[in-house]
């Protein structure tokens, strides 16, 4: 045995097997589970069983089912009186005599419609079940313009029912038993694989330098969650907006002439169509894809804003995709790399500058609610990103006060808030901690004044940019908030009314602070939670939410690790990042009760925890105990921190997307 581990050992030792072979071994592993783990009892068939084989479709009538496949018992008269009256659906038999039934393939129709959705219900009788078992219920729904909706059984069934709205017809089906190799699962596998064999076989490396890890396990989740991702809207906050933005932008002009499809998705109208199968999601996009060659009638004008620099990369996603020439579904998915990609870059370079809380600033960016994010639509990821670059290295400059700061470091903290601050303006007092970086910092006392008196500058022409706009606003507001909202009615009330409008806002920010800061700004999916399919371990969610809420309070409390002369933070630079943070919880509340809440409402709506994750990293900042000391040798720290990060963010791509749009 001990020779096997020597052998062992001087091949891995190799450079060329660590690195080339052992990643492809990996991948041959993948296929194999692939192959013979997901698909073994399709292997296991006849061959006539295997492929998509027609079956026998008979309609009946409720009163004609038997009681077991019906659920309850209904008597002769009841029948009778059933039969005299118009069915109130439409029911379908399906008799199946094969062995094993991967997925149903159902084609329907409306008589008078060729768009829409058509919902429908699956009960299954399982052949293999215990004595009285009843059938087991799946929602289906079906596009009426694909026409054929494919659902997941995964059982060995001998009676299959579907039931559809009256005007519904089933015109054919098939149970479809194919030998067809997931590549979306594929990847996840690999993906998750090699993460977890590179951040062991490079663990001495990440030991010294943190954002290598970070850089492995953001690219690999990113490009899983990426390609994952249907080509839909609704899937994250306002990505529908988000695509439309972008997408304008991409095309260069203000005039925009763009496909019935690319307005179709910015202004969400495929929401419901919720696909769970790889049959269903390769129709769809085949769809858009032909909507995307209809520019006939869509054209917009659009004026460029500074808040767009967010969306730069994801225009240039899709102005690549579509200069290539590829359809409409992979230019969103080049898009939303490019926003991924610009995300994990971003904060690999904060992380990499950073002289201490690399492992807060790795799992703050690791988090699924940022991640899933900055693998869609959004500006939010470019907020986050330069939020941690801007604060990284002021933390690191107040962490070496007697180190002479270079013009170089200056320039690009004071451009990272800047960058953060145009998509969102709330977060531009983040730039007022630039005052208070002490004369040390200095060449002499005149760069030390130039400095500040330029960064006062730039604070008060962007928060002018941002406050004045507002008292020369007649009505306004999101009507998102509802038809009650009235920005300029709103400010009115808060000059008129502060005392009542400090307590609205005091009230709101305590009452929330449990949800949005422990509960939402994590594994919070709601748009992903609301298209989980009925198969997906849901089990799952809690415990990883669990996990990564013990994680985060235990990298905030023990990230004690620092560079080399670099000492604790001091008192008074906590209190002036405390009064920056509470600056930007003050504006984030107002902001949203005057443009987004029913005037001299008491409850200020819109406000979301995601909101607060620009501000973790200061938190932690001021929440770091001096008393804590952290020990533990680096390699062990950072191998736990990231591997428990892969661990959440890999099973939240699994639950949210592989098993839930890709069956």
């Amino acid at each position: 045995m001990s020779r096997l581990w020597d052998t062992w050992k001087h091949w891995i030792a190799i450079p060329w097997v660590r690195w080339a072979v052992l990643p492809v071994l990996l991948l041959v592993l993948v296929f194999l589970v692939e192959l013979l783990g997901f698909h073994a009892k399709q292997l296991s068939l006849p061959e006539e069983q295997r492929g998509k084989v027609p079956v026998t479709v008979e309609q009946v009538r409720r009163e004609a089912l038997t009681d077991q496949e019906r659920g309850y018992t209904m008597t002769e008269t009841d029948k009778q009186t059933a039969a005299a009256l118009p069915a109130e659906q439409n029911i379908y038999r399906i008799r199946v005599s094969q062995g094993y039934t991967n997925k149903l393939a159902l084609e329907m129709k409306h008589p008078n419609r060729e768009s829409g959705l058509a919902v429908y219900t699956i009960k299954y009788h399982r052949a293999d079940g215990m004595e009285g078992e009843g059938f087991s219920e799946l929602d289906g729904r079906c596009m009426l313009e694909i026409g054929e909706d494919y659902t997941k059984i995964g059982e060995r069934v001998d009676t299959i029912l579907v039931m559809t709205d009256a005007d519904i017809e089933v015109t054919g089906a098939a149970l479809d038993n194919s030998v067809s190799l997931n590549g979306h699962r594929m990847l996840w596998m690999y993906a998750a694989a090699l993460t977890a064999y590179l951040l062991m076989a490079g663990r001495h490396i990440i030991g010294r330098r943190l954002e290598v890890g970070f850089l492995i396990i953001g690219l690999a989740a990113g490009l899983v969650w990426v390609t994952a991702m249907p080509a839909n809207t609704d899937l994250t906050w306002d990505d529908g907006i988000h695509f439309g933005n972008a997408n304008a932008l991409s095309y260069g002009t203000n005039k925009v002439e763009y496909s019935e499809a690319e307005y179709l998705l910015s202004q969400f109208a495929f929401r419901e169509q919720w696909l769970d199968t790889t049959e269903d999601q390769a129709a769809y996009a085949q769809i858009i894809d032909e909507l995307a060659e209809d520019t006939s009638e869509q054209t917009e004008y659009y004026t460029w804003e500074l808040s767009d620099i967010g969306y730069a990369t994801q225009s240039l996603g899709l102005w690549t995709g579509r200069a290539l020439g590829l359809p409409l579904h992979s230019q969103i998915m080049l898009g939303r790399l490019g926003n991924m990609l610009l995300y994990v870059g971003i904060c690999y370079a904060a992380i990499k500058v950073a002289a201490q809380f690399k492992a807060v600033m790795a799992t703050i960016a690791l988090l699924p609610t940022a991640m899933s994010m900055a693998c869609s639509f959004a500006y939010d990821p470019t907020v986050i990103a330069f939020s941690l670059l801007g604060c990284s290295l002021f933390i690191a400059e107040m962490s070496r006060p007697d180190k002479r700061m270079d013009w170089k470091r200056g320039a690009l903290m004071l451009a990272a808030f800047c960058i953060a601050s145009f998509p969102k303006a709330v977060y531009i007092p983040m730039i007022l901690l630039l005052l208070f970086l002490p004369k040390t910092k200095f060449a002499d006392r005149r760069a030390h004044i130039s400095f500040k008196v330029g960064v006062g500058l730039i604070f008060i022409i962007m928060m002018s940019s941002f406050v004045v706009p507002v008292f020369f606003v007649k009505g306004g507001g999101d009507m998102r908030g509802g038809a009650d909202v009235n920005t300029a009615e709103q400010l009115s009330f808060v000059l008129h009314n502060p005392t009542a409008y400090a307590k609205v806002l005091t009230k709101n920010v305590a009452a929330t602070s449990y949800d949005y800061l422990i509960g939402g700004t994590r594994t919070y999916l709601p748009y992903l939670a609301t298209r989980l399919a009925s198969s997906a371990p849901t089990t799952l969610l809690p415990l990883l939410n669990l996990l990564s809420l013990g994680l985060v309070f235990y990298v905030f409390f023990t990230d004690k690790h620092k560079e080399k002369g670099t000492k604790e933070l001091k008192g008074s630079t906590k209190w002036w990042m405390l009064v920056a943070v509470g600056g930007i919880v003050v504006l984030i509340w107002t902001a949203l009760y005057l443009s987004f809440t029913a005037v001299g409402s008491s409850t200020i709506a819109g406000v979301q925890g995601r909101y607060y994750i620009p501000l973790f990293l200061l938190a932690a900042a001021i929440l770091s105990p001096r008393h804590i000391k952290n020990e533990t040798n680096p390699v062990r720290y950072n191998g736990l921190v990231l591997g428990l990060n892969a661990l959440i963010l890999f099973g939240c791509i699994w639950v949210y997307l592989i098993a839930s749009f890709w069956l």
